[in-house]
This record gives structure tokens, sequence and C-alpha cells, in this order.
């Protein structure tokens, strides 16, 4: 069994599904009621969570991270940093030039800064996981190297957030709010074993065990109780800051990862698992490209497709909608390959140059034991 191609063909299934699931929240963005559009509603509560997966298979593929030093770990986090910033400011550039509202001058300035400034809050919804995830790669290495020093890292970081509420600056900033959830499931991918094999018998009770957990998963779980109907429309999901049971989502989610990682083993039909592969090898470009066909198509999808959405609703429909949504995405990529890999090429380019220069910059201003300390 090759595992790296079992976490590609994970990655993949991921990709796709994240295409899927932002289809289906747009199209239903406006519809009042869950029973008018039951089935998109269900499909989306069950599937949203599984986003989270994504931090494992990244910790997954992080396991050599305790070998580096600070200096070698840095220009990575820069680089998701700054790739953000141009998801982020690309993103502002086509909601302005297709449906206006900033002009060109001193607002759409500060429309395109603020959300790089504060690392939230922009028209992008891809660059929330860019910023989170740069974050929780430096609070792993971290982990992994000395529990002392990430305890007292996550202690300092909470400080500095309850100072960022106390001055009245904008909330989430950098998405601390994901930061729990996302370096959890990175700090579980770093620490599973690279062999760990899935049986089948334990990816279908995980399935359902999954399925079981985050249909009841609700903000008022330990209240109110087990409930089939009362929350249908509520879909947890890190990047909308919405975790119902914070445990049981979770567990739910995890559970879904032994199910993902049995299913890249033996895809069936092996098709599956090639086109999988596909998404899964160039994850961080797809999710660039996807960020910015969001921009350009969601304004008409949550604002037409609600009032289609309870005659078409059916199995068929939505079947056709998730296979058209990565062969859109796979022929768009076809001619856009050459940007988005050069626009993440200069991205860790340029990453690793500001690392090198706070370097040199500590070593100038007569610091050369912080600046070496991590080596």
């Amino acid at each position: 069994m090759n595992f790296n191609a079992r976490d590609e063909a994970v990655r993949g299934y991921l990709i796709i599904g994240v295409f899927f699931v932002h289809a289906l929240w747009d199209s239903t963005f406006f519809v009042q009621h869950w029973w008018q559009t039951p089935l998109s509603f269900a499909l989306a509560k069950l599937a949203a969570p599984y986003i989270s997966i994504y931090f494992f298979l990244s910790g997954m593929s992080a396991r050599n991270l305790r070998k580096k030093s600070f200096r070698s770990v840095l220009p990575q986090s820069v680089m998701l940093i700054l790739t953000a910033w141009a998801s982020e400011g690309l993103g502002i550039i086509l909601q302005n030039l297709l449906f206006g509202g900033f002009g060109y001058g001193l607002p759409f300035i500060r429309a395109a800064l603020r959300p790089m400034l504060y690392g939230t809050g922009g028209c992008n919804f891809v660059t929330w996981f860019f910023t989170t995830l740069a974050v929780v790669r430096i609070l792993g290495w971290v982990f992994v190297r000395n529990k002392i020093h990430f305890v007292l890292v996550v202690t300092a970081i909470g400080v500095l957030i309850l100072i960022s509420r106390r001055l009245d600056l904008p909330d989430n900033l950098y998405e601390w709010r994901n930061w729990p959830m996302a370096a959890l499931f990175f700090i579980g991918g770093m620490v599973l074993p690279k062999d760990f094999w899935v049986p089948r018998r334990l990816a279908l009770a995980s399935l359902a065990l999954s399925f079981v957990l985050l249909w009841f998963n609700a903000p008022d779980l330990w209240t109110r109780g087990p409930c089939l109907t009362c929350h249908v429309s509520f879909a947890a999901q890190p990047m909308l800051r919405r975790w119902g049971s914070f445990p049981v989502y979770v567990l739910g989610a995890a559970l879904g990862a032994v199910f993902l990682l049995w299913a890249g083993q033996n895809p069936y039909p092996a098709m599956l698992g090639k086109v999988a592969r596909f998404f899964g090898r160039a994850s961080l470009q797809f999710l660039l490209l996807h960020g910015w066909l969001l921009v350009i198509t969601e304004v008409w999808f949550a604002l037409y497709a609600p009032r289609h959405m309870n005659l078409l609703e059916n199995a068929l429909f939505l079947l056709a909608v998730f296979v058209a949504n990565p062969i859109l995405h796979a022929l768009v990529f076809r001619y856009t390959a050459k940007f988005l890999n050069n626009v993440l090429a200069r991205c860790f380019e340029y990453g690793r140059l500001a690392t090198d220069w706070c370097y040199g910059w500590f070593g100038a201003i007569g610091v050369r034991q912080l600046a070496d300390h991590s080596n």
C-alpha cells in the first residue's frame, strides 16, 4: 500500500467535498425553512464538519516537523499567510469589478487591506484555511518540541486575545477561533503512525457513528438532549465558528477521518481514486482557484438558486451538482495551473526571504541568541 497515494486520495475527497458543500450553502442561502429543501440541508449538516479533517491530513504530512528548526519551519507558515493575502487580494478585485461596491479610491484600499491586517473578514471564504494552517503549523512544532513551551505559548495567545477584545479590535483576529480545532487535528495527524491501516468493519462503523454524532450535534445538545429534527439547518463549521458541542464535533469529524483513510486505501472503483488523487496532489492550487470561483459565482447562486431549489431538489439533481463541480474546477485548472503554481511559488519565495530578513535583522541588532535559539 502506497500511503502517500492514500493521503493524496483522502485530500482529494475533501477538496471535492468542499466544492459540494459550498454549492449547497450558496443554493440554500435564502431558503427560509429547511423543509423546503431538506436533502440539501441534511447533506450540508453531515458533510460540512469533515472540512476539518484537512488539518488532520496536514499534520500527517508534517510528521518530521520535530526534526526541523524554527527557522526552517517559519517560511512555510509565512508562505501560507501570503497565500491568504493573494487569495483575498485578487478576490476583492474580482468582486469589485463584477459587482462593484468599493469604487477605486480610498474605500477600495481600506476594503483590500483590512482583511490582510486583521487576518479575517474578507470576501473570500477560503482564506481562513490558509491563515489557520499557518498558525497551527507553528503550534504543532512547539508541541512536539517542548510541551512546557507549548503551554506557555497557548497561555500567551489567550492573554493577547483578551487584550484585543478589551481594545475592541475586530473579533477572530487571524482566525483564532479556529485554532483549537485545527491544532487538535493537526497534532493528531502528526502523532498517527504513517502505516496506520483501517479495517473495513472499523471504517463502516466509524462512518455510521460519525453521522449519528454530527446529526444530533447542536448548541443545546446537553440541555435539550438529542432531537431528530430540531437543528436540521445547523451545520457545525469552523469557518463560521459554529461548533455545537465541541467534543461531539471533534469526535464526529475524527470518526469521519477514519472512514476516509479507509476509502483512500483501496478506492473502488479504481478510477475514483485516480480522480481524487488528481485533486489531492494540487490541493492548495485548487483551494486558491475555488476561492476565486466562489467570488465570481456565489452572489448569483445565493440570489437566484434558492428560488428554484424547492422545485429542482432531488437526489439526481444533487448528484449532477456533485459531479459537475469538480469537472468545472478541473477545466478551469487546465488553463490556470501555471498561474496558480506561480502564485504559490512566489509566496514561498517571499516567505523564505522574509524569514531570512527577520533573522538577519535580529543578528544586526545584536539579538543573535534569539535568532539562533531554535536552530
